[in-house]
């Protein structure tokens, strides 16, 4: 009787989309192909398979939702009298548990504030936006992946398509 182990023909299918999406990079990189080309790629690897690593998902979410973080106020005072700041804050809190066990007491405390700010920064962008329970469960997950700069306009952007 012969076994199929599936654990091993799931890694061999991520090395594969792996190597494809490296391979799109680098032809992308070297000019030998167009960016419109590599966007309509990585969506659909993204609707497929996703990004499988931390370093393509950076380099792509960067690709596919390019803003500019000039968009977002700065303004701590502003983003402090928001009407959703102490909801969020509150439910930012109480997340602990939702942060991989690696991370020190800082660490998350620092994430924690970071993700406080930036879901701030988005209702303010978008004044016809309202904050709702599991929203900062959803953005958290792409700032522990994107880093701070990064998912910011990742999750604007997945927020205004899809979140809404």
């Amino acid at each position: 009787m012969v076994t199929i182990n599936n654990d091993d023909n799931y890694e061999n299918e991520n090395i594969l989309v792996i190597d494809k999406i490296k391979l799109l990079f680098d032809r992308y990189n070297q000019k030998k192909i167009k960016q419109k080309y590599l966007k309509r790629k990585l969506t659909s690897y993204a609707k497929t398979s996703g990004f499988i690593n931390n370093i393509y998902r950076k380099q792509a979410w960067n690709l596919l939702v390019h803003t500019s973080s000039d968009e977002y106020t700065t303004d701590i005072n502003q983003i402090e009298s928001h009407q959703y700041y102490e909801q969020i804050k509150l439910d930012v809190i109480r997340t602990l548990k939702r942060f991989p066990p690696n991370y020190s007491d800082s660490e998350r405390s620092e994430l924690q504030d970071e993700l406080i700010l930036i879901i701030t920064k988005i209702l303010i962008k978008h004044e016809e936006l309202h904050y709702y329970q599991g929203y900062h469960d959803i953005s958290l997950t792409f700032l522990l992946v994107l880093g701070e700069d990064l998912c910011l306009p990742v999750i604007d952007s997945i927020t205004m398509s899809h979140l809404k």
